[in-house]
Order: structure tokens, then sequence, then C-alpha cells
């Protein structure tokens, strides 16, 4: 069987439905591309909120220190609580002959929301006992694969010592340490 020669009828049927396609073909991908920039920016939003939380409840309003020390009371017994700088400490290191840094960003564990409102009174004290501590150290010190350790340590006697803080700080820990 020979194949029927395409009436002008059916070619003006064939030429309406490329464009109905191209056009149907354009508002899938507009409508994919929305709904990638919709949930796009829901993952931007949930990050943010994560990474934007304070570590441990490193800043409290009045009410929720209320409530941590109504805690206290109820139950006895303090909980730890951590206290993170909001900013990294950046010092130079010691006995270099060219300019090097060491950038730090403390996080203290501490016995009570009492003693982290303490911590965060004397800021400026323990920046000061922080920069001592850690301009002390040279380059090969900071080289050793045991440094954070040491620096948590010595960082954790110093400020219980100069700050009259008894052993209210239990562990220093970094969640930022860079050498430049």
């Amino acid at each position: 069987m020979a194949k029927e020669p395409e009436t002008p009828q059916k070619q003006e049927q064939t030429e309406e439905a490329a464009p109905k396609s191209g056009a149907m073909s354009l508002v899938m991908g507009i409508a994919l591309l929305l709904a990638l920039m919709v949930g796009s920016a829901s993952a931007a939003v949930v990050t943010a909120s994560l990474v934007l939380r304070p570590a441990g409840g490193a800043k409290t309003t009045g009410a929720e220190s209320e409530t941590d020390a109504q805690a206290v009371e109820a139950d006895g017994e303090a909980e730890p609580v951590t206290y993170e700088m909001e900013e990294s400490l950046i010092v130079n290191v010691r006995d270099t002959q060219q300019r090097r840094f060491l950038s730090v960003k403390p996080v203290f564990t501490v016995a009570s929301a009492q003693d982290r409102a303490k911590l965060q009174e004397r800021e400026v004290e323990l920046k000061h006992v922080l920069i001592t501590v850690l301009k002390s150290k040279t380059l090969d010190q900071l080289d050793d694969p045991q440094i954070t350790n040491t620096l948590s340590r010595e960082i954790q006697e110093q400020l219980n010592a100069k700050l009259d803080f008894g052993s209210a700080i239990t562990k220093v820990q970094f969640t930022q340490l860079v050498v430049q």
C-alpha cells in the first residue's frame, strides 16, 4: 500500500501541533525551574537557621536565665552549659621571622548558667588571658599534634585561676584553630 500524500488540512494540523508542543515544553520547563528555585530557597532557610543558632545556648535572654536558675533550684544540681565567643580571636605567633597568625574560636563548658553569665560579664578579661596564653606559643609548639589538648588544659587552668572561677570552667574546646 502506498502512503497517501498529506492533504493541506493534515499539514495545518501538524504545523499547529508543533507550536503547542513547544509551548507545553516551555511551560513545563518554567514550572520545573520554579520548583527548583523554591526548593533551593527552602534549603537555604533551613541551613541558615541551623548555622545561625547559638551553640549550646551561647546567648540567653533574661527569661531563659531565670528558667535556668529555677531548674537548678528544682534539681538541686546545675547542668553544665557552654559559652562560645561570637568572634574568632587572632594573635601573632611568637618567634617567627615572617608574619604568622593563630586564629581560634573557643567554646567553654561551665558548671552552670550563673557561671556562664559571669564569663560573659568578664569577657574582656577572658580575652586578655586567652591572648596572653596564645601569644606565648611558638610555631613549633603549634605544629604539635597534641596542641589542642595542651591549649585546652592551659587555658582552662589560667582562666579558672586568674578570673577566680575556682573550677567553674570544666572544659575548653575549639570550633576553629588555624595557623596561617
